[in-house]
């Protein structure tokens, strides 16, 4: 081989290492994103609200689908309202954390939940319909948001 091709190959290799190494360093943050929302489908529920508060606390607007998907199947997810604030159990925070960025998917969850209730009221029902618990809970997020002197902390289950 000669002295220029060795030349060629060490400086393809060279290159090939700094790529090998800058690429997951410079991606970190994102893979450990993606990493926490695809452990919010765990079955271990430690490591889901581990999940969820990490994603809240980053603002991960790539888990907004995830985090309200989690909510309105969660029926433990709940809130309190005492003299200092408020208090949300986790995923309710993890939301609550996200801010403004979950701000349109809490709107539109809000606003189907009414034209729900709406179109149940105009039939003929006879036990007018409620909301539903995931409603409730997002539209104290919503208010929380609304008011940024409220304290809003984090809460367990209630078994917890």
């Amino acid at each position: 081989m000669t002295s220029r091709a060795k030349a060629f190959a060490l400086s393809v290799a060279a290159v090939g290492s700094v790529v090998l190494v800058a690429v997951p360093v410079l991606y970190w943050e994102v893979l450990q994103e993606r990493y926490q929302i695809w452990l919010l489908d765990s079955g271990d529920e430690k490591t889901r609200l581990a999940a969820a508060g990490w994603l809240g606390t980053k603002r991960s607007t790539a888990a907004v689908p995830k985090l309200m998907g989690l909510l309105v199947g969660e029926e433990r997810e709940t809130y309190t309202i005492r003299a200092d604030g408020r208090g949300l159990t986790p995923i309710a925070h993890a939301i609550y954390l996200l801010g403004l960025e979950a701000r349109p998917n809490v709107l539109a969850r809000i606003e189907a939940e009414k034209r729900k209730l709406a179109a149940a009221a105009s039939s003929a029902a006879v036990t007018p319909a409620a909301p539903s618990n995931a409603c409730v809970v997002l539209s104290v997020i919503h208010f929380a948001w609304q008011e940024p002197g409220i304290k809003v902390e984090r809460i367990g289950y209630s078994a917890e």
